[in-house]
């Protein structure tokens, strides 16, 4: 239901933001304005063809166009200087955060589960949550928009450079935020398997039957992934989170910077989701499914 709301909010937004950014941009030329709205429409069809087929890699493309389209909306909203402009960037902000909220981010990252699978998507920490992601958004909407719209503005030698430089900078950005999609804890039959390209080199199992419990976490969390006292950190800064207890020490693949990586031996692994509750939740039910067989 709140996946629906979300979609029929995005799907009025040409409506409600259309005529406001129609003034705005009604003093430009017509081959800018051509530009700009293609640019809208086409941010505007991907977004929603990401929230009516929700996949990992469309929540990579709404990390992209919900925040475009949103600033846009607020920049017209300020040149267009309406009082019900400002309303409508409010109901445009209001939707790009409910695109981006943890309803959106678990039906996306779920919907690559196959068979009797389900996927939890884990928390980004909070400096990549305020600093790595927005920044690179903002290198991603610039390097594909800055080219068309200085070529439409008849600066074809610096449109040209722009465009030549800014598709392969976006590109690596896109990448970057594409990494994101492994993160997620997802429960399979044989147990619960935890995958986050940021701190492990791999996804890392922890079979069933040698769980000793999976409860909340009220350690200290620490900057990087580290042992300490047989415990591997992954949640990067976050507090809070979930632990998982095995009954003997295991390997765990960890990253020691951008190309080196390092295993350590611990029997505690502290993690972050997204929704807590439901991975604990979940796992609680499959425990009572499989002692009642």
């Amino acid at each position: 239901m709140i996946l629906w709301v979300i979609r029929s909010a995005w799907i009025v937004l040409p409506v409600t933001s259309g005529d406001t950014i129609e003034a705005a941009i009604s003093d430009w030329t017509g081959p800018s304005r051509s530009v700009a709205a293609g640019l809208l429409f086409a941010s505007w069809a991907i977004g929603l063809l990401s929230l009516l087929s929700p996949r990992p890699r469309a929540f990579t493309a709404l990390r992209i166009v919900a925040p475009a389209l949103a600033v846009f909306t607020c920049a017209a909203a300020l040149q267009a200087s309406r009082p019900v402009d400002y309303l409508i960037a409010a109901l445009a902000v209001a939707t790009c955060i409910a695109t981006l909220s943890n309803t959106v981010a678990d039906g996306c990252i779920d919907a690559a589960s196959y068979g009797n699978e389900r996927r939890h998507p884990l928390r980004l920490p909070p400096q990549f949550s305020l600093v790595v992601v927005p920044a690179t958004v903002v290198i991603v909407i610039s390097g594909i928009s800055t080219g068309p719209m200085l070529l439409a503005n008849n600066r074809a030698l610096f449109g040209a450079i722009a465009t030549v430089i800014g598709l392969p900078v976006a590109w690596v950005g896109i990448r970057s935020l594409v990494s994101l999609e492994r993160r997620f804890v997802v429960l399979v039959p044989a147990g619960i398997v935890v995958s986050d390209a940021l701190t492990l080199c791999d996804p890392v199992l922890f079979p069933t039957e040698h769980v000793i419990h999976i409860i909340r976490s009220t350690a200290i969390p620490t900057a990087q992934a580290d042992a300490q006292d047989g415990v591997v950190d992954v949640r990067l800064g976050i507090s809070g989170g979930l632990e998982v207890k095995m009954d003997e020490p295991g390997p765990f693949p960890c990253r020691a910077g951008r190309r080196q990586t390092r295993t350590i031996n611990a029997d505690r692994l502290l993690f972050a989701p997204l929704r807590p509750t439901i991975v604990l939740d979940g796992w609680t039910s499959r425990a009572r499914t499989r002692h009642s067989h």
